[in-house]
């Protein structure tokens, strides 16, 4: 009897030893730690060319004949405007605006430059903008609101991706020609993206 109790002693203490240790085995079989994501919030804008371009009216080839502001000469569409935003809701919106800056000499009085920006082309995604007019509008010193309700989304980089530019030379209200003068002039278009 004393030789059954002994293994029944036995026994049982082995079958708590292996069920303590398959315990500690199945939390063996668990590790965990905490991983972050961080989507970064940014407005980017760009130009598929930086380059720079000349408008030039036509001098007559005739004697008495005016400076011709028409052609192609006056005119150039082959930027497109660039832009890519994630804001920190999908609802959040931006815009993009553009002024001129004078290099140097400022334009001769009764000269501007307008712009015309096209709708979107491209193979962009998200919520895209919308020009904020169909026409043209004169380029200034003071940022005027051309592209609207710009919410997530890219436009693709490049030429034929985002908002084609067309810029044209022309005579303002106020051109007065005896106050023309030949030369030289130089302008900085800037673009900004606020949101």
């Amino acid at each position: 009897m004393k030789n059954l109790s002994l293994v029944f002693a036995l026994v049982l203490v082995f079958g708590v030893s292996i069920s303590a240790k398959a315990v500690v085995v199945k939390e063996d079989n668990k590790a965990e730690h905490e991983v972050k994501v961080q989507i970064p919030q940014y407005a980017l804008v760009g130009l598929s060319s930086t380059s720079s371009f000349t408008l030039a009216p036509k001098a007559p080839e005739t004697a008495g004949l005016d400076i011709q502001f028409s052609g192609s000469s006056i005119s150039d569409n082959t930027k497109w405007l660039n832009y890519s935003y994630l804001g920190s809701t999908k609802d959040k919106q931006t815009t993009i605006s553009v002024k001129m800056e004078t290099v140097g000499n400022s334009l001769p009085a009764g000269i501007g430059i307008g712009l015309t920006v096209g709708a979107y082309e491209g193979q962009g995604k998200g919520s895209l903008g919308q020009p904020e007019n169909n026409g043209e509008i004169d380029l200034t010193s003071n940022p005027t609101r051309i592209v609207k309700n710009i919410k997530n989304c890219y436009t693709g980089s490049g030429a034929q991706q985002g908002h084609r530019l067309t810029y044209t030379l022309k005579k303002k209200g106020n051109f007065d020609y005896s106050e023309l003068v030949a030369g030289s002039y130089t302008v900085n278009i800037v673009y900004t993206i606020t949101d």
